[in-house]
């Protein structure tokens, strides 16, 4: 049991390493290989405004995902909790 569960253990290993390192090659590949990509000249309207309110819509969004991943986290250890109460009894 615990042979078979280290061979498992190396085969996902060796396979995200594969995934990882290919992805890091193709990428370094493409970058030193395609043309560049020149990017458009934006409007006069996009100023200052509009870089803070992109910034404040990411600042909302990651704060969001931390309050609802604390959230989850104290719900699901007090259901893992009440679980292991019930299993105990």
């Amino acid at each position: 049991m615990e042979r078979e569960q280290r061979n498992v253990i190396n085969e996902v290993l060796h396979l995200t390493l594969f995934f990882f390192f290919g992805i890091i090659v193709i990428a370094g590949v493409m970058m030193f290989v395609t043309d560049p990509v020149q990017a458009a000249q934006a409007g006069s309207d996009a100023g200052m405004a509009t870089g803070l309110g992109y910034l404040a819509a990411a600042l909302s969004t990651g704060l969001s995902c931390v309050g609802g991943g604390i959230a989850v986290a104290s719900a699901a250890s007090a259901a893992w909790e009440q679980s292991v109460k019930i299993q105990v009894l």
